[in-house]
């Protein structure tokens, strides 16, 4: 009997303690023992990362994905549940007795960040090395962690490459280019680029709003190639003009430390500002906070906004450590940032003056030949084209088809005393032409003796005059090619060809339009293309010679 007695107790006891279990397993919310609480400490709006503190004051990280609560959005001192199983934490939401808070939140989740320019800073490169990802993740642990030392921001920056390795990369691009366009050095005229740019181009787009035929693929080449060699020596006098800009660009853009905790400074710039932002915020909300409890008598709104008044306070005062701790970083970073760029600026600046002055005229070479060349194909074809031709003909201009000359009819309806600093610099640029293209007189015939009378006898009568003499036709047209003649004197008859031939040619393949005088018997020399100015008898005497000379200069 007394076991039967023991045996129906047993069995109370086994259901009693099963109804227990189900009961338990049937009413999870009620005890479980997985549930979390906890206030976020921090809040990265950009990544989605944050911190949340719990009420045994244990910190975890969470994501934004984590988050399930799509009403409100995760803010700092927001109250939160969760699921923390193996550490992972999982099904956030906000702790139901916020959810009268959200006007609040709301506010403040529509707080702008302030903009900071990063357009003078170099743009990181892309880091493989693995103890840089160290420095990388200790750098974002202590922007996100307040727990961890700043022992660290004390250490000095290391170096990726030093000075000499970051001005060979920079100048064996630069060598590169060059070294393209090393033809244009056999170019042989020259055209002050800097003086020519801008009649250069204001003709070039007259000519082609005329006839854009003219532009040719070698032309259209010559073109692209002259504004990119110029966009590079723009870009290489600014470095040597502004010695900052060089060292930034490069070489505190090849330091991937440097780059990296530059970028960090940044970042906390940024996140400064936004909770710069938010504590004036939350501190506006805690004045209004209190002035409502101080107005009512009601118990319930005391209770309520008393509540809401220490999540704002608990809310603020995690602001004021953050960012107490961000500015000590902020202040600690600058400083490295400052003592890595003041150890090598100076050493970096001399090394890349001294490297600079052996590249400067070589570019400066190669742009002046790019635009002689430009410029003498231009003409080259403008003279070939009958728009052109019939544009000048319609306007009463008769000049020689070349820039000198174009430059010389524009200033000629411009007055230089009232010109302004644009007008002036043109009026400069034609001086440089002149001193540069001198009007020559050439002299071609079949006799050295005779070149060598007719130049020193035409000098001797007028010192102003420049003149060229030559027995070999080919060299006489090669020359011809990149000077400006005035005045042609040649025999009827040369070593390997005759006048009507040479002049011929002469008018297909150069530009200018110089006078002609014609020395020699057969001197019935007819073209459409020229006319022969002056004739003079076989044998003439130098005093016949200058008599015509002068008579020509003189109209």
């Amino acid at each position: 009997m007394s076991i039967i007695i023991i045996f129906i107790y047993l069995l109370k006891y086994i259901l009693l303690y099963n109804s227990t279990l189900v009961y338990l397993y049937l009413k999870p919310d009620k005890i479980n023992y997985m549930n979390k609480y906890g206030k976020i400490l921090f809040y990265n709006e950009q990544n989605g990362n944050g911190i949340a503190i719990t009420k045994d004051n244990k910190k975890i990280k969470f994501n934004i994905e984590d988050w399930d609560d799509y009403d409100i959005m995760p803010h700092l001192g927001l109250e939160i549940s969760f699921i923390l199983e193996k550490n992972k934490v999982t099904k956030i939401n906000i702790f139901k007795k916020n959810i009268i808070d959200k006007k609040n939140i709301d506010t403040i989740e529509k707080d702008s960040i302030i903009k900071i320019s990063t357009k003078d800073i170099p743009s990181p490169n892309k880091c493989k090395n693995k103890d840089l990802e160290k420095i990388g993740d200790k750098l974002n642990s202590l922007l996100t962690d307040s727990t961890d030392s700043l022992d660290s921001l004390d250490e000095k920056i290391s170096l990726s490459m030093n000075i000499n390795e970051t001005m060979n990369d920079y100048f064996n691009q630069l060598k590169k280019e060059l070294l393209k366009r090393e033809g244009y050095k056999k170019v042989n005229g020259r055209l002050k680029y800097s003086f020519a740019k801008r009649f250069l181009w204001t003709t070039f787009n007259n000519l082609v709003d005329i006839d854009n035929n003219i532009v040719t693929l070698r032309i259209s080449s010559i073109s692209d190639d002259l504004k990119f060699v110029s966009n590079l020596k723009d870009n290489f006098d600014k470095k040597i003009q502004y010695p900052l800009t060089a060292f930034k660009d490069i070489f505190l853009s090849s330091q991937k430390e440097y780059t990296l905790i530059k970028k960090m400074t940044l970042d906390t710039i940024d996140r400064l500002n936004l909770l710069r932002t938010k504590e004036e915020t939350i501190k506006l909300e805690k004045e209004n906070k209190k002035k409502e409890i101080l107005k009512t008598t009601n118990k319930e709104k005391i209770n309520k906004s008393t509540k809401e008044l220490k999540i704002l306070n608990g809310t603020y005062v995690d602001i004021i450590h953050m960012m107490a701790r961000l500015q000590e970083i902020h202040k600690k970073n600058s400083k490295r940032l400052d003592n890595f760029e003041v150890a090598h600026k100076e050493t970096f600046y001399n090394s890349f003056k001294k490297e600079a002055k052996q590249h400067q005229k070589n570019i400066t070479n190669i742009l002046d030949a790019q635009a002689y060349l430009l410029d003498y194909t231009l003409w080259k074809e403008a003279k070939s084209s009958q728009a052109i031709l019939n544009y000048f003909k319609s306007l009463s201009i008769d000049i020689e088809l070349n820039t000198k000359t174009y430059l010389k009819y524009y200033l000629g309806t411009l007055d230089e005393s009232k010109a302004n600093k644009d007008t002036k610099d043109l009026f400069t640029f034609y001086n440089y032409l002149n001193e540069m293209q001198k009007d020559y007189i050439l002299i071609i015939t079949a006799s050295s003796q005779d070149a060598l009378d007719y130049s020193q006898y035409i000098q001797s009568m007028n010192k102003t005059l420049v003149v060229k003499s030559f027995i070999s036709e080919l060299e006489s047209l090669k020359w011809a090619m990149i000077n400006t003649i005035k005045v042609i004197v040649l025999e009827s008859k040369l070593i390997s060809t005759n006048a009507k031939e040479y002049l011929d040619y002469y008018h297909n393949n150069i530009f200018s339009k110089p006078k002609i005088i014609l020395i020699g018997d057969d001197v019935n020399v007819r073209s459409n293309n020229y006319v022969v100015t002056e004739t003079l008898p076989k044998y003439a005497q130098p005093q016949k010679l200058i008599k015509s000379l002068n008579k020509i200069l003189d109209t």
